[in-house]
């Protein structure tokens, strides 16, 4: 590298792309897991008929955050282990 053409700046570089892929699959596993959960509930006719229309409507948007979440860690973790 000299003063007139220095090495160019990589984002990439800074990242450990295999500590990454830990903490996502992590995330990914935990965020699917409360899916998994709030899925669960929301099949439970017991659980939709008794419980109070907002708790109900609370728990579709918390599993529609959480489909979100996990979509987005799957592209993520996708993109990082693209790289090896």
């Amino acid at each position: 590298m000299t003063r007139d053409h220095p090495t160019p700046f990589r984002p990439d570089d800074l990242v450990d792309a295999e500590a990454e892929i830990v903490r996502l699959s992590k995330e990914l596993a935990a965020a699917r897991d409360e899916l998994g959960k709030v899925e669960a509930q929301l099949a439970n006719r017991g659980f939709t008929d008794k419980a109070p229309a907002a708790v109900v409507a609370a728990k579709r948007e918390q599993g529609e955050r959480l489909a979100a979440l996990c979509r987005g860690l799957a592209y993520s973790l996708g993109k990082l282990q693209a790289r090896d």
